[in-house]
C-alpha cells in the first residue's frame, strides 16, 4: 500500500468513479477495523487521521457522500431528507460513532485552480491541531502549478511534480486523481498502461503508485469495476475487481453470489 512520502494516483475517464474510489480509500483508512453500525467492536484508537482537500465538490456534498458510504445507506435519500426508518437509524449510529471516534477526518474546501503552495499553507496550520497520516486531493487535474509555463501539458505535469515534492518534504502519503486519455474510436488498444494518462506523461513519472480504472465499451451497464495497478515502485502490479455500489457512494468487495470471471452477471439463475 501507500507509504509515507509517496504519491499515489487514481486515473480514470470522466464519471468512471475515480473520485469515489479515492474517497473510499480515505474512509477505509480513517475507519481502520471499525464498523460504525456495530458499536460492540468500536476501537477509538484504530484507523488514521485524514486531511481531505476537495476542489471539485463543496464540503457539504463531500460530507453527504462520506456519510452514505460509512452508514451503508443510499446517497440520494440522505441528500433529499427522505431516509427510511432503517436508513435513519444507520445514519444516526454513524454520527454517534463519529462523535466518539478519536481519529480526525478533516475536509478543506478549496477553489479550483489552487496551487500546492496554497494547500501546503493550510496543511501547516492544521498540523498544529493534529498530524494527518494521509492527505487526499480531489483532484490533481483541476489544480494550478506553483509556477506556470503557459503550456497545459507542462502545467498539469508540474502539479504532479509539486505534489510529489510536497509529500517528500513533509514525509506524508498523498493520494490524488488524474484524467485518463480518451480512447481512440475503433482502437484495439485496451488502454491500461502508463501512457494512457491524459494531458501529460509527466503525471505518471511523478507518482510512486498508479491505479487505472478500466473503461470498457459496455462500462455503464457493468456492475463490476476493473482496476489495474499499472505502477508500483515497491510492490507488485496486477488487477483488482470491485463491485460498483454507487448508490451508496462506495466500492465494495465482489459479492459471493456474483458471476465468476468467465461468466456474465446476467447469466446467474
Amino acid at each position: 500500500g501507500i507509504k509515507k512520502s509517496e504519491l499515489m494516483l487514481i486515473v480514470g475517464a470522466s464519471s468512471s468513479g475515480k473520485s469515489l474510489l479515492m474517497m473510499n480509500y480515505a474512509v477505509n483508512a480513517w475507519l481502520g477495523s471499525n464498523t460504525p453500525n456495530n458499536s460492540d467492536n468500536w476501537d477509538k484508537d484504530d484507523g488514521c487521521n485524514i486531511l481531505f482537500f476537495t476542489l471539485e465538490m463543496n464540503k457539504e456534498q463531500m460530507e453527504q457522500r462520506i456519510d452514505a458510504c460509512m452508514s451503508d445507506i443510499k446517497h440520494t435519500p440522505l441528500m433529499r431528507g427522505t431516509l427510511s426508518l432503517d436508513e435513519k437509524e444507520k445514519w444516526l449510529n454513524s454520527l454517534a460513532f463519529q462523535k466518539q471516534y478519536k481519529k480526525h477526518f478533516y475536509i478543506v474546501d478549496m477553489p479550483r485552480g489552487s496551487r500546492v503552495l496554497d494547500m501546503e499553507a493550510r496543511y501547516k496550520t492544521i498540523v498544529s491541531e493534529f498530524q494527518p497520516d494521509l492527505i487526499v486531493v480531489d483532484y490533481l487535474g483541476i489544480m494550478s502549478p506553483n509556477q506556470s509555463s503557459g503550456q497545459d501539458w507542462q502545467d498539469v505535469g508540474q502539479v504532479a511534480a509539486d505534489l510529489h515534492e510536497f509529500c517528500r518534504n513533509n514525509n506524508i502519503a498523498v493520494l490524488s486523481a488524474a484524467q485518463k486519455k480518451a480512447k481512440q474510436k475503433n482502437s484495439k488498444d485496451k488502454g491500461n498502461d502508463l501512457e494512457d494518462v491524459g494531458r501529460s506523461l509527466m503525471i505518471a513519472q511523478n507518482c510512486n503508485i498508479m491505479l487505472l480504472i478500466e473503461n470498457r465499451e459496455d462500462e455503464k451497464i457493468r456492475t463490476d469495476a476493473v482496476i489495474h495497478v499499472v505502477k508500483n515502485r515497491d510492490g507488485a502490479r496486477g488487477e483488482i475487481r470491485l463491485y460498483k455500489n454507487f448508490e451508496k457512494s462506495k466500492f465494495s468487495n465482489i459479492p459471493d453470489n456474483w458471476a465468476t470471471e468467465s461468466e456474465d452477471e446476467n447469466s446467474l439463475e
